[in-house]
């Protein structure tokens, strides 16, 4: 009789490892990595509080103030990208007008790297506020590109030309 009630016994725990194992794989196949581990949100830190102390009587302590810390104001603007935290330093430039001969790509950083915005297409006039440096896209070209007014993206300097006589 013993034995007869060992063999459901086996059952219920072969059918509880098995729920284990289908489950480990769904939850690796819903969070899981390119190497197989689990991913789990990196956790932010918290705020501790540090406990106060009271005085002591008799103590010759006293409070003193932090001064607020004090900002720099900067000298040179800068111009962002939409949707990026970083900012890329711009030198402010007076405002002219650029065209292309064929298409050029318009991008989020001075970098060719970057994600395009969108195309400056031939004969297409921009007016350009700024210049930045960054990648040298063609060998022996320089590392120059325009920061452009109202799309907030860059155009890398050799690829397109000045249209003389007209302003911003």
């Amino acid at each position: 009789m013993a034995q007869q009630n060992r063999k459901p016994r086996i059952g219920i725990v072969a059918f509880g490892a098995l729920l284990c194992v289908l489950t480990l794989a769904g939850v690796t196949a819903c969070f899981g990595d390119d190497e197989g581990g689990i991913l789990v949100r990196p956790q932010s830190p918290t705020a501790t509080a540090r406990p106060r102390s009271s005085p002591i009587a008799g103590s010759t302590r006293t409070p003193t103030a932090t001064p607020a810390p004090q900002t720099t104001p900067t000298t040179q603007p800068t111009v962002t990208s939409t949707g990026t935290p970083d900012v890329v330093p711009v030198t402010p430039v007076a405002c002219f007008v650029i065209t292309t001969e064929e298409g050029v790509n318009i991008r989020e950083r001075p970098t060719i790297s970057s994600d395009p915005l969108g195309v400056l297409s031939p004969g297409e006039k921009r007016n350009v506020i700024g210049q930045a440096s960054g990648d040298e896209a063609i060998a022996g070209q320089g590392t120059t590109w325009y920061a452009l007014q109202n799309d907030g993206g860059f155009i890398y300097k050799p690829l397109v030309t000045t249209v003389e006589g007209e302003s911003c």
